[in-house]
């Protein structure tokens, strides 16, 4: 993703008293250098510009309308310093007043950036290219150049500005075509002192389908990064492995069947299967849950069938009866049955059961505890089979009504799936109308069990202390949200309506419209604090708290918005509010990370909601980030292409999976469908996901990781004399948005310098003689640290140290993640040191210790910068000094 980054840059170039003058040198040698990517793209910068080439041949050039000629060099001192060569950091500095040119490796990709110092002008960069066969503007945004060899596209830049809290707000940035191979950045309103940085954060998008239509509907993660996901396939030739439990589908595109997929961490798929009828005519069957043991050892996957897997297939080896009085589990007691099937993380089958009454029922969310009991939440259309549930309440209230239901199965070998299940419990929750359940989770601390949905009914039962006890819905038709909490023995314990009475509205057309409220999804945190997220319509929505300065959205936007709420594990509302823009907005999940920080995805047709980037088409998938307190969004994102992506659509309406999950890094996946043909696919080796869509509807799945911009400056002690101490004072912050992990900072120490270990940090070793590693663990958004590093001085002349930290998270700009600092030694002055980063020190002078001193431009590059001009700088300010004698000398002005 290419973009605007605004940095604090040092010229390059600078004058000493006395008549000596020196420039800072570029890479040795004028030939191009070259940056390769993972995906064969190689992309050479040159002094006039940069050349992109595939298989070794150009295929298309960019130069810089009005820019200057600058000779590139190291951005990064371990790429190296020479000329020819494959490095992954380069720089093209001054190629305009106040902007410099960037070109790195990325991830694998390579990428480049306009470094704009605050106060230059943006508008200045016109981007010419040559050598393509056309140019045009994609419809999400990307710069599109179709060659001889293909298509060469630059992703549409996202960008954002830092307040003074290092919180994050979006700002408007889009390619525009100013001529017929011209290219500049419209920008939208920002602060032109303020920092303004490329979003990098979706690692991983694919297209996952056949030649007919496929959907994902649900997704989840383990602490490895794998990805797993399920849905539904229409296509013969969807893509299975060679390790699958069964590669047939037989629908021939008019009947489904469920499809189960695994990715890694780099998005290489492991296994993919069907499950379904196979051979035997198809069914109308899909996926609608998955999840994985906290082990990593088994995955969980929940649906509905139409009937028993084909014979021979690795499906119907497992098939099970469920531990009850003649169960028969053979999913066929009616049009379709809820199902749930175990897995080993490999893609064995060690487990598949079926249950329903005389019609259909489908779960729509699963859930595992720490011992193993599967917890399953749906809806059922018809009592359940007598049978196979003698014994339990698993019965409904009105048989022509839709009804929620909550299944407790106990794994008969303890952590052993592969040992078939007993039936735990069974429970309805009904009303006189309809009822839908949507989302569930359980709260590890209790073993409580939170189900939320949408209800028609004016009698769903409520129970502890609800907050509201009955329906508002302002309009035959129209829905509240409920949220419910049952104990780990089945017992409802907690029961609410939650909704606004003003549902109904009239669309552009002048036609009155049925809405509602409903609620897709729960979560609770390790505190046992449960987060719900939806969609309503309600223009009074119940806010909590009752003020509206303490919402960041306090009203209804457009015709339908997401909400978020917020409640203790007692059922107590903490919060509730809107999040939406002006079209339709829908939460269909949501999660908390380690962090309390909350994200909430699902999908949008508003083009106005904070982010990071643009709504590409008629509908997109959105994420959105919001700090502790749920008073403002820390990061937005929009991910489509030109037509419209949506979690999914279900039997007979629109019904959502799980399409959201965290890992414990804090990485974010998504799953759901597009009918886009342009979606940004991100694809981080050859061997990663599906760069193309195969079919009319295909699967979508996504990874989207944890921002951070870890920063780092250095002062040192001063005055210091030849053989003294002199400490450096390091100090490491994470502006945010999110918390760094596994920070680290290594310090390069000056070879005339010997490090004190006595008083060194006790987070810190020495890897070697002139290295100093500190291993700084976490860092919270707007969290500093400091530490000293003592060295002894053994010269009288300029000693230099860098200083350099990283975190685990993508780190944006990386501009910042190194300081060097040069100190003089042997000078009775105040200040006698100047380092690199986003603030200048005071300039430097040379005083021949008599006259008036003579200010020169400062001679450090900018953080992160490569160093090798410095030798260059230091080499001649030792020839101006020796020249200009022993009365020479170096300070910093006041």
């Amino acid at each position: 993703m290419h973009g605007l980054r605004y940095l604090m840059l040092v010229p390059l170039l600078w004058a000493v008293a006395s008549g000596c003058s020196a420039t800072a040198a570029a890479v040795a040698g004028a030939g191009p250098v070259t940056v390769s990517g993972d995906d064969g793209l190689q992309v050479q910068m040159t002094a006039s510009g940069m050349a992109f080439l595939a298989g070794g041949e150009i295929v298309a050039r960019m130069s810089l309308q009005n820019g200057r000629s600058a000779r590139p060099q190291p951005a990064d001192t371990s790429s190296g310093g020479s000329g020819e060569g494959n490095i992954t950091d380069l720089l093209r500095p001054g190629v305009y007043p106040g902007i410099d040119q960037r070109l790195y490796l990325q991830h694998g990709r390579a990428e480049y950036d306009f470094n704009v110092q605050p106060g230059a002008d943006p508008q200045q960069i016109v981007m010419v290219f040559t050598g393509q066969q056309q140019l045009r503007l994609g419809p999400h945004g990307e710069l599109q150049l179709a060659t001889a060899r293909g298509a060469l596209r630059h992703h549409a830049p996202h960008a954002y500005q830092l307040d003074d809290h290092g919180q994050r707000s979006a700002v408007a940035v889009a390619f525009t075509i100013t001529g017929r191979d011209s290219v500049s950045f419209r920008l939208g309103a920002y602060d032109p002192a303020r920092q303004l940085v490329i979003d990098p954060a979706v690692t991983f998008a694919s297209y996952l389908g056949g030649s007919a239509d496929d959907e994902a509907t649900a997704i989840t993660a383990d602490h490895a990064g794998n990805m797993y996901l399920t849905g539904r396939s229409y296509s013969g030739n969807f893509p299975t492995t060679v390790n699958a439990a069964d590669k047939t589908q037989a629908g021939n595109g008019t009947e489904s069947d469920v499809i189960i997929s695994k990715y890694d961490a780099a998005g290489v798929l492991q296994y993919s299967t069907y499950l379904g009828r196979g051979q035997s005519g198809g069914g109308f069957e899909r996926g609608m849950a998955i999840t994985v043991s906290a082990d990593g050892q088994y995955v969980y996957v929940a649906g509905a069938l139409e009937d028993q897997p084909q014979d021979g297939d690795g499906w119907r080896a497992v098939l099970a009866a469920l531990v009850t009085p003649s169960s028969s589990g053979t999913c066929n007691e009616g049009s379709y049955d809820a199902f749930v099937a175990v897995m080993t993380a490999q893609g064995q089958p060690l487990y598949l059961t079926c249950f329903g009454g005389a019609a259909g029922e489908e779960v729509a969310g699963v859930a595992v505890d720490g011992s193993g009991n599967i917890y399953l939440t749906g809806t059922l259309y018809k009592p359940f089979a007598a049978a196979g549930f003698s014994g339990t309440a698993c019965a409904q209230t009105d048989p022509q009504q839709l009804d929620v239901f909550l299944v407790k199965l106990v794994p008969n070998a303890v952590a052993s799936p592969a040992g078939g299940y007993a039936l735990g419990f069974c429970q309805v929750l009904a009303g006189s109308s309809s009822d839908e359940a949507h989302g569930i989770a359980i709260d590890a601390t209790t073993g409580a069990v939170w189900v939320v949905g949408e209800t028609w009914s004016t009698d769903l039962p409520t129970a502890g202390v609800p907050w509201q006890t009955e329906l508002h819905s302002g309009c035959l038709g129209c829905s509240d949200a409920f949220i419910a909490r049952y104990s780990a023995q089945g017992v409802l314990e907690f029961s609410t309506y939650l909704g606004g009475a003003n549902d109904a509205h009239v669309d552009a057309l002048g036609n009155n419209t049925i809405n509602g409220d409903g609620a897709r999804s729960v979560f609770v945190d390790g505190q046992g604090q449960v987060y719900v997220a939806g969609q309503t319509s309600s223009t009074d929505w119940p806010l909590y708290p009752l003020d509206p300065a303490a919402h960041y959205q306090a009203t209804l936007k457009g015709m339908r918005d997401g909400f978020i709420v917020k409640l203790e594990a007692t059922g107590n509302l903490v919060y509730s509010g809107y999040m939406g823009g002006a079209g339709e907005d829908a939460f269909e999940a949501v999660a908390v990370n380690v962090q309390g920080q909350l994200i909430a995805a699902g999908r949008t047709t508003s083009s106005d909601l904070p982010a990071s980037n643009y709504l590409a088409g008629k509908t997109d998938l959105f994420v959105i980030k919001f700090d502790q307190a749920l008073e403002k969004p820390l990061l937005g994102m929009y991910l489509g292409g030109s037509e419209e992506e949506i979690a999914t659509c279900g039997i007979g309406r629109c019904d959502i999976g799980r399409m959201m999950a965290l890992d414990g890094q804090g990485r974010i996946y998504l799953a759901g469908r597009t009918r886009s043909t342009n979606l940004p696919v991100f694809l981080p080796t050859a061997q990663s996901g599906q760069a193309a869509s195969a079919g009319a509807i295909d699967a979508l799945v996504a990874r989207v990781e944890p921002l951070v911009d870890v920063d780092v400056s250095m002062q040192a002690t001063a005055p210091v004399a030849q053989g003294g101490a002199m400490t450096y004072r390091i100090t490491v912050t994470n502006q945010g948005p999110d918390p760094a992990t596994a920070v680290v900072l290594d310090q390069t120490l000056d070879p005339n310098t010997q490090l004190d270990q006595q008083s060194m940090d006790g987070r810190c070793s020495v890897p070697g003689s002139l290295a100093v590693r500190c291993l700084l663990a976490t860092l919270a958004a707007g969290q500093s640290t400091q530490l000293d590093v003592t060295v002894e001085v053994n010269t009288d002349q300029v000693v230099t140290s860098q200083a350099r930290v990283a975190a685990s998270e993508f780190d944006a700009p990386m501009t910042n993640n190194a300081y060097t600092l040069m100190a003089q030694i042997g000078m009775a002055s105040s200040g006698s040191s100047s380092g690199t980063g986003g603030a200048v020190k005071p300039p430097l002078v040379i005083s021949d210790g008599g006259g008036t001193p003579s200010p020169v431009t400062p001679i450090l590059k900018q953080r992160g910068g490569g160093w090798l001009d410095l030798w260059w700088l230091a080499l001649a300010l030792v020839f101006c000094l020796v020249r200009m004698g022993s009365g020479a000398r170096l300070t910093n002005a006041d």
